[in-house]
């Protein structure tokens, strides 16, 4: 950012002025900010059209944290045709203060122009490209600052690009390019050797191309760098135990209390990661004892005191559980997950009305929040209060037949070649905490694979989507404050997959938390009998306090080429299966608009 106050163009000012604008700004200079600012008031109420004075009066209220002034006296120095080697750089770095991205990157430009050789300017503008999203041209931008860079602050411009390459590397990371995103991490390493987030990510690209020890060496090389690297500890564990070493993965949990036994964070991370272990009751106690150790050391941890209320969740000790949960409100009043954990957590220790207040304030403060409406739906049904839950459901599924795109002999045909492209992508067995079972998913965002079919299949999607959300769009008339018709989102933002399921397979209920509307399109169907595989709408994924579950609001039988929207906060599941063959389907969330 710039440290340069100062302006070249005090001779463009009328003369009467010259010795008010020196001597002010020799003030200015010096640290005499509150004489510098009397000075340049004065000279501009004299002279309103002193645009070095406006200039640098702006600079001072830059210097004083105050970025709106600041621009506003920057922007009507320039709107007078004023013109300094620094004012388009000054603009700059105000409006990059102000989040204002875009602008910022077309004034750094302009002050290239002017001083194409200025380093400072260029290590402004890759920090504006950066945060505007432009990651190529910040990496660039900061390469070329770097290489020409003498002065000091070396080390803020190295820390700068780093972080540039990261972010490029995982933007590359989310569209499968991993061969990429390594060359730009082992790039930041070698600019910042130790960097733990680095040997982090890089780990993620290795496990993705099938490299699973070099992921390992990764995930190590991050937790010696950082020992409370908790990301890396997260990555290493989940492939410690992908490989049947979760006593290994244990051990491991624990060395961090052997090792910082003072520490709250190393018995926080201890307690996380061994509570992530537990498919069961394995070490859910031991995870329990490690957070209550991190709160015994501090009791203002809000995500120890929501990591502790989920283990006791998980131990069916509802009531412990909400005391958790209502610390963490205590101390992070805003936090919305731990209010809706707590309606959870009311719900399963048999207080229905107690869990419908508490949901309702908590879809008050994020209308949005589909975990929120699950529940919600659950908790009226336990309360007998049904009229919720179907006016929830009234109108919101839609079943459609897919049209099938152009070059295609008819639908078989393209789903054919649909399937035969699925199955040829990288997929992995029943993800972990995910709702397969008896089955696999594709690792990677299916929505953004460089393959013609799949391609075809996203044209003929956005068609079906729109025609539906239109229809959608003219219920919303009548449907003001339901929460699927007020949640529009707009553009639309997809996260898509592919799951292939055999014999048995099938998904426990579950929901879609960042989603907004969910949908399933049937590539191939086995041979099925009765409600075999029939998509179960409604049947919630937890039982209510007296033992019963919620019947399914709606049915649907697996036909291909069926596509099938619905609301992600509705539960849904399948049938397992006892017939041959496989069932392969693409499904996919709309996102859910960020507030």
């Amino acid at each position: 950012m710039p440290d340069d106050f100062s302006s070249s163009s005090a001779a463009t000012a009328a003369p009467v002025s010259d010795d008010v604008f020196a001597h002010a700004l020799s003030l200015h200079k010096d640290g005499n900010l509150a004489e510098a600012r009397q000075l340049y008031d004065s000279l501009l109420s004299m002279d309103p059209r002193h645009a070095p004075a406006r200039h640098m009066r702006g600079m001072l209220a830059f210097q004083q944290n105050d970025a709106t002034t600041a621009l506003a006296y920057i922007e009507r120095a320039l709107a007078s045709g004023y013109s300094d080697r620094n004012i388009d750089n000054h603009h700059g770095a105000i409006l990059l203060a102000l989040g204002q991205f875009d602008a910022a990157v077309a004034a750094f430009r302009r002050a290239l122009k002017l001083t194409p050789d200025d380093v400072e300017v260029l290590y402004n503008l890759g920090l504006a490209q950066r945060r505007a999203g432009r990651l190529e041209d910040a990496v660039a931008s900061l390469r070329t600052a770097l290489a020409s860079w003498t002065g000091a602050n070396r080390g803020d411009v190295v820390l700068a690009l780093v972080a540039a390459l990261q972010q490029l590397g995982l933007r590359h990371q989310q569209h499968a390019r991993h061969d990429d995103a390594l060359l730009l991490f082992s790039e930041a390493l070698s600019l910042h050797p130790g960097d733990a987030g680095a040997y982090n990510n890089m780990g993620v690209s290795l496990l993705r191309l099938g490299r699973g020890d070099n992921a390992l060496a990764a995930w190590q090389q991050a937790l010696v760098a950082d020992p409370l690297h908790g990301e890396g500890l997260q990555n290493l564990c989940d492939l410690l135990v992908a490989r049947g070493a979760t006593d290994e993965a244990a051990a491991l949990c624990r060395s961090l209390i052997a090792l910082h036994p003072d520490m709250a964070k190393a018995c926080h991370l201890c307690g996380q990661q061994l509570a992530r272990l537990s498919d069961g009751e394995d070490f859910l106690e031991e995870a329990a004892e490690a957070l209550s150790g991190a709160l015994q050391r501090d009791a203002t941890l809000a995500d120890a005191w929501m990591e502790l209320g989920r283990v006791r969740q998980r131990q069916h000790r509802y009531n412990d559980a909400a005391k958790a949960f209502e610390r963490v409100l205590f101390l992070t009043p805003q936090r919305n997950a731990a209010r809706v954990a707590l309606g959870l957590a009311q719900l399963q220790g048999g207080q229905p009305q107690a869990a419908l207040t508490t949901l309702r304030a908590a879809l008050m403060a994020d209308p949005a929040d589909r975990e929120a409406m699950a529940y919600l739906i659950t908790a009226g049904h336990a309360a007998n209060d049904t009229a919720l839950a179907r006016d929830l459901a009234e109108n919101t599924i839609a079943v459609r037949a897919l049209a099938a795109p152009a070059g295609y002999a008819g639908l078989d045909d393209f789903n054919d070649a649909l399937a035969n492209a699925l199955r040829g992508l990288d997929r992995q067995h029943a993800p972990p905490r995910q709702s397969i079972r008896g089955g696999t998913q594709t690792k990677a965002e299916l929505f953004t694979q460089d393959n013609k079919v799949i391609q075809d299949f996203c044209a003929a999607l956005r068609d079906e989507i729109a025609a539906y959300l239109a229809e959608r769009t003219a219920m919303h008339s009548h449907k003001k404050g339901h929460p699927f018709f007020d949640v529009v989102p707009d553009p639309l933002q997809y996260r898509s997959w592919s799951v292939i399921l055999r014999k048995q397979g099938h998904h426990v209920p579950h929901i879609h938390p960042e989603g907004c509307i969910s949908g399933v399109y049937y590539v191939t169907v086995p041979q099925l009998a009765g409600d075999e595989g029939n998509l179960e709408l409604g049947r919630a994924g937890l039982e209510l306090p007296d033992g019963t579950a919620l019947a399914p609001v709606q049915q649907v039988q697996p036909v291909r080429g069926r596509l099938v929207l619905f609301p992600s906060y509705m539960w849904h599941g399948t049938v397992p299966f006892s017939g041959e063959g496989e069932r392969i389907t693409i499904a996919f969330d709309i996102l859910k608009p960020t507030i």
